[in-house]
């Protein structure tokens, strides 16, 4: 007699959006009216965020073969929980989502937008700027904002256990997905431009949840950016703590140190918060991206009379000799990245990620490399009628070489093309300084 399948079980929680997300549908940067935040959009976030805790979990070792036998056990267990399609066949995801329900599309008006000196659209890089042929407004989804009239959304989330899974994977089974739930729904974001604090999720409880994420989702915001740092990282520890018991129910041996070929969230050794509060999760990013741009762009330095970034008189170094003298500084925070001389009669040099010695990749060179410096809107309880935000900046790669330890490609266009090396961090960590500097953070 066959064994009954199993059913999944589902929980309900309610997703809020801090800031807008860029979101697509079957047309470029059009969002499907009916199904605005698609099942898909959100599942592939959260094998992000499982891959991320899973590299801190397994390590690798000091061999190759240690390394390449932690992968092969990262991809078996994000097998395990979302599914995978290969030559052996197609196995079944055990977390399934449901269509969320609820959040509307929201038009946002390119002609509001200042062009020049706004942290909206510098942090939106190329969202806002469609051409004069196109329509006058471009959509996101909405955010919980007075202004935009709030709307959540319900994401419904099940999980399916299988009948030769004993209750110790049952039960490593949901805490990994109460793990991946939180480190998304605190660290991550959805849609184009996430990195940069746009489409900020925030996750609330509803109904009865799992015994496995008890102290994840708490009832109520935290009343200070002091108490939201705290559990910020009381909630990291558990939820790779979570992921480690995964693991371990599922036959991976966790290692002492974290895989060196990739981002993890080993690489989170502090979280800082910009000190300054305000009234809605756009009015957060419009000050963190000013400072960002100020603090980046040579322009902006020189109308402050502030000293350009020491790697502009590299890259003009570069045009002029074809010789690379210094670091390109920049470079940490993203690939590719384009220098543009006024001053050389617009004479361009793009920077591109090389790959690790012995990497092969498509064409010689990688495409881009993320950056790995995340900007996070947060939501503190409400004082009265007062909402209150403040972003959070959360690096991934302190204590390890930025852009993944890749090097550099410099092209410049009409001359030759250089070598790099990697840029380190120092950039990054100055702007992390800068930010904190009156005491926000930790």
């Amino acid at each position: 007699m066959r064994a009954r399948p199993t059913l999944p079980t589902w929980w309900r929680l309610t997703l809020r959006l801090n800031t807008p997300a860029w979101l697509g549908g079957a047309r470029s940067r059009e969002v499907d009216a009916d199904l605005p935040l698609r099942p898909a959009a959100v599942r592939g976030a959260l094998r992000h965020w499982l891959r991320l805790a899973l590299g801190e979990v397994l390590g690798g070792g000091e061999s190759d073969t240690a390394r390449r036998l932690a992968l092969a056990d990262l991809r078996r267990l994000e097998t395990e929980l979302f599914g995978a399609v290969g030559s052996g066949g197609a196995q079944g995801a055990r977390v399934l989502l449901k269509p969320p329900k609820g959040g509307r599309v929201l038009e946002m008006d390119d002609s509001k937008v200042p062009r020049q000196g706004t942290g909206l659209r510098y942090m939106s890089y190329g969202m806002f700027d469609k051409g004069r042929d196109a329509p006058p407004v471009v959509t996101g989804l909405v955010t919980d904002d007075p202004r935009d009239g709030e709307r959540p959304i319900g994401l419904t989330v099940g999980l399916h256990v299988r009948s030769g899974d004993t209750e110790p994977q049952r039960s490593a089974l949901r805490g990994a997905l109460g793990a991946v739930l939180w480190l998304w729904g605190n660290l991550g974001g959805i849609g184009a431009r996430s990195r940069r604090g746009w489409g900020g999720v925030e996750l609330l409880p509803e109904g009865e949840l799992p015994k496995e994420w008890e102290g994840l989702f708490p009832a109520e915001r935290p009343a200070s950016r002091g108490a939201a740092l705290n559990a910020l990282n009381q909630g990291l520890d558990r939820a790779v703590q979570k992921i480690k018991t995964f693991a371990l129910a599922f036959n991976a041996r966790p290692a002492p140190r974290p895989l060196p070929e990739l981002r993890t969230t080993a690489g989170i050794q502090a979280l800082r918060a910009i000190p300054e509060e305000h009234g809605s999760g756009r009015d957060a990013l419009e000050h963190a991206g000013t400072m960002f741009a100020r603090f980046r762009g040579t322009l902006l330095r020189t109308q402050r009379q502030q000293r350009p970034l020491d790697d502009y008189f590299t890259m003009r170094g570069a045009i002029e000799s074809a010789q690379i003298n210094g670091p390109i500084l920049r470079a940490a925070f993203g690939l590719p990245l384009a220098y543009r001389f006024r001053s050389l009669g617009g004479r361009v040099a793009n920077v591109l990620p090389s790959p690790p010695r012995g990497v092969r990749a498509p064409r010689g060179r990688y495409d881009r490399m993320p950056s790995g410096l995340l900007f996070r809107v947060v939501r503190l309880a409400d004082q009265g009628a007062k909402r209150r935000f403040f972003m959070l900046l959360v690096y991934l790669e302190e204590g390890r070489a930025p852009l993944g330890g890749c090097g550099l490609t410099v092209a410049v266009k009409g001359g030759p093309t250089l070598s790099a090396p990697n840029p380190g961090d120092k950039v990054v960590m100055d702007f992390l300084n800068l930010a904190v500097k009156s005491g926000g953070g930790r």
